[in-house]
């Protein structure tokens, strides 16, 4: 059996991530939270335009935009192919994703 292809979704405090893994399980992936790749390509989670505060999450926006750049440039930095997710409805997301995961 082929080892399974890891990949990194990755954004801004409430760019809307655990949605986009929960959509995903519910179409069959297989999804942690937390894992090591050594692939190249990374999923990029747009924000959503808003953040919602919570306990936890007491980002501004203007942060979480600055959060994305400092993504950006990392991952560009240590040579991953960044796939821009950008916002809009869990269901046209998770459909980018996995035309994405089907080209690679």
């Amino acid at each position: 059996m082929p080892e399974p292809r890891r990949y990194v979704l990755t954004g801004a405090p409430g760019a809307g991530k655990t949605t986009l893994l929960e959509a995903l399980h519910h179409r069959g992936h297989v999804t942690v939270r937390e894992a090591a790749t050594d692939q190249r390509s990374v999923f990029l989670i747009g924000p959503l335009g808003f953040i919602h505060h919570t306990a936890a999450r007491r980002i501004s926006y203007a942060d979480s935009l600055a959060f994305v750049r400092v993504h950006e440039q990392v991952y560009e930095a240590y040579g991953h192919h960044l796939v821009h997710v950008p916002a809009g409805p869990v269901s046209q997301r998770v459909a980018l994703i996995e035309r994405t995961l089907a080209r690679l």
